[in-house]
């Protein structure tokens, strides 16, 4: 399944089926819980880190003096208290001590904690990293059986692009490059030797910081970031976050992006300001544009980009209206009637 598909799936079967993503390192398994969340906009949002976790965290036994007997005290994020609806995550649930795998059971198979009982409309979904990556999470054979395992494809360069990074805010430099190298996110198993694509996590290989779609966000906000420490610090901070080939062959458009006009120059003079000679600055250019427009100053943007070809007007229309930062864009009179008279870039 892809990404959407994962979604569609758990938010179609959640409340009845506990679903168990498996997916590569990095490839966003757990912000599934952020995608489910608008489904679920009346669910009570708990995010569990099943690496931390211990059996006392789902309950603690406490005694009833006047009884003699024990019952169990449990943790309130499950609702059983209060009976409201939860979406649950469990995240990393393999690397889960056994004994924490063990008391979640019946939470997962059943709803279920002692004798009580979680909201009907709860969903609870776990995540865990293939097998294959030999990262820890193991399995018993009843433990699948219990569940429904499904397979979340790791997404690739242009689904990232399109459907995360340039709605984000997701450095346009990191974009470009991911643009130029969509094998970056190539899913391990595509390459027997892993000499072949030296960007990636690959069991086979020791390397200490590899290009993830998790990794490439954390790079964004270094290169967002860069003006205020030295090229040195930023090189080296690369290297550490998504490995050095990466890092030698990122550098080239970030040098392209300190070439480009600033926002200032823009803004200043948006019908004399420079225009990038070649298609991939004015690209670039527009990329940064998505991340800094705001009300005040899309007129002297929406200027600045009639000098542009069709393609990158296309490029910061059809991406601003999708994001929500940016809903002003659609109360604005130059990008409302570039719209209508462009209609055909909408459809």
């Amino acid at each position: 399944m892809n990404y959407q598909e994962t979604v569609d799936f758990i938010s179609a079967v959640g409340s009845e089926v506990t679903t168990i993503v498996e997916g590569h390192i990095g490839s966003g398994k757990s912000s599934l819980i952020d995608a489910l969340g608008k489904r679920f906009p009346n669910h009570r949002k708990v995010y569990m880190d099943m690496t931390v976790m211990h059996e006392g965290d789902f309950r603690i036994p406490a005694v009833n003096h006047d009884s003699k007997t024990s019952e169990f005290y449990y943790n309130e994020s499950f609702g059983l208290h209060d009976n409201v609806p939860v979406l649950l995550m469990l995240d990393e649930l393999g690397k889960a001590p056994r004994p924490t795998l063990n008391a979640a059971l019946p939470l997962l198979v059943e709803r279920r904690l002692g004798n009580d009982y979680m909201h009907r409309n709860s969903v609870v979904i776990a995540t865990t990293n293939l097998g294959a990556e030999s990262v820890g999470d193991t399995f018993q054979a009843h433990h699948r059986n219990r569940l429904s395992f499904v397979k979340m494809a790791k997404p690739t360069a242009k689904e990232w692009v399109d459907n995360y990074a340039s709605l984000n805010g997701v450095a346009p430099e990191i974009i470009m490059w991911v643009g130029e190298r969509p094998e970056a996110l190539a899913p391990f198993d595509h390459y027997k030797d892993p000499n072949d694509n030296p960007y990636i996590f690959h069991p086979k290989a020791q390397r200490t910081a590899f290009v993830t779609h998790r990794s490439l966000t954390q790079a964004s906000k270094i290169v967002n970031n860069r003006h205020l420490f030295t090229t040195n610090a930023l090189e080296t901070a690369l290297i550490g976050t998504i490995g050095a080939p990466a890092t030698v062959d990122l550098q080239a458009w970030i040098q392209m992006g300190d070439s480009l006009p600033k926002r200032s120059e823009i803004l200043a003079n948006p019908d004399k300001a420079k225009m990038p000679d070649q298609i991939a600055g004015k690209m670039m250019l527009t990329h940064q544009a998505l991340n800094w427009i705001e009300e005040d100053t899309l007129d002297a943007w929406m200027d600045y980009m009639a000098r542009m070809p069709k393609e990158m007007q296309a490029l910061f229309c059809t991406t601003a209206i999708k994001k929500d930062s940016k809903a002003f864009v659609l109360d604005n009179n130059k990008f409302t009637n570039f719209a209508i008279q462009n209609q055909y870039m909408f459809v």
